[in-house]
């Protein structure tokens, strides 16, 4: 198809070159463009000659048609960005000021003297190669020690086991039923959240609550405005609701977590920056996976408190916060905040 590509670009550059209405000279010019990147681009997908990337083929089928991607993705961004954002110089030959910022950069919080822990920034530091870049970690304006509270359930069987998911609903249920309405039940795969779906939908209807589920076909952005109005709402989402989503006010009054956000080890980029780490002899779950996953809970945790105003808690139901040594490292990334310890499974559950 690249030669194709590569002949039709040509032709239209021809045919550019017999008219002299400038609109479509212009248009013309434009289309043989796109012919000859996107010409380019398959060669680059077919021949795999960008080097230090992972080619994978996804494919997805919708009601209404069928989509197939040849996707090429860098392994490691932080040469780029060193080279094309921290390197760069202005005009007059200067290096730029590059400040990045944002609520989730460091996968540690601050200590109880309120000091600055740097080693909090090296995992993004090395993620995006700015190691040498001056840190500041700032506090937040919100009063967590008034505002929220932070339920950890230990005594559930760890996520893998086969019965997880059947003492795990009931658990879920219970604190949809405590709030009344206004939570967040946020997933990290569709499966999961499908089989929670099956299990406690009919019970959270019976109750009077509105029901929403990522996946049915709502758009997001729908599923959003609804729970915002309802004021009642249980909404079960996966990846896009751990970020970018603002709720405000009493509709939001609870975040469940069933599971750390641990991410899926066999996606073809997280497995080839996983094999990068092991040729040279690091340890992918702790240099990257751990990271990772403070990070995104980080993120889930800060759907609750949007203003000063907002109260809630967030609950996690994955047991490991408790069991595994690097538990501790989820609850330190948090802000100071209230905790509660519960027990998972009630005498009658293990009957």
């Amino acid at each position: 198809m690249s030669e194709a590509l590569n002949d039709v670009s040509l032709s239209l550059k021809l045919l550019k070159g017999t008219t002299s209405d400038e609109p479509d000279r212009f248009e013309l010019s434009g289309y043989a463009g796109r012919f000859e990147a996107a010409a380019v681009q398959l060669d680059a997908l077919v021949t795999q000659s960008q080097d230090g990337s992972v080619y994978w083929l996804e494919a997805s089928k919708s009601r209404a048609s069928r989509r197939v991607a040849l996707c090429c993705v860098p392994i490691d961004v932080g040469p780029i960005l060193r080279q094309h954002l921290f390197e760069a110089v202005g005009r007059e030959g200067q290096p730029l000021s590059v400040v990045l910022t944002s609520a989730t950069l460091a996968t540690g919080g601050r200590s109880e003297e309120d000091s600055i822990d740097h080693d909090c920034f090296a995992h993004i530091c090395s993620r995006l190669d700015c190691s040498d870049a001056q840190t500041l970690q700032l506090g937040s304006p919100f009063d967590y020690l008034r505002q929220a509270e932070l339920v950890v359930v230990s005594g559930l069987p760890d996520p893998n086991d086969r019965f997880f998911v059947d003492l795990l609903c009931p658990k879920i249920f219970e604190y949809i039923q405590t709030a009344n309405g206004g939570v967040f039940v946020l997933f990290t795969s569709y499966r999961l959240l499908r089989s929670v779906a099956q299990q406690l939908g009919p019970r959270i209807q019976d109750l009077g609550l509105t029901l929403l589920i990522q996946g049915d076909g709502e758009q997001r952005s729908v599923l959003l405005d609804r729970f915002r109005h309802d004021q009642n709402a249980v909404l079960l989402g996966t990846d896009s609701f751990w970020q970018g989503v603002d709720v405000q006010g009493d509709a939001l009054r609870c975040v469940i977590i069933p599971r750390l956000p641990f991410t899926v080890p066999d996606r073809p980029l997280i497995e080839a920056k996983m094999d990068q780490i092991k040729l040279r002899g690091g340890n992918p779950f702790m240099e990257y996976s751990l990271p990772e996953a403070i990070l995104k809970f980080k993120q889930g945790f800060g759907r609750l408190i949007r203003s000063k105003d907002d109260r809630g808690r967030v609950v996690v139901l994955d047991s490991r916060i408790v069991t595994k040594a690097y538990g501790r490292q989820f609850i330190e990334a948090l802000p100071s905040l209230p905790i509660s310890h519960e027990h998972g499974i009630s005498p009658t559950a293990l009957d």
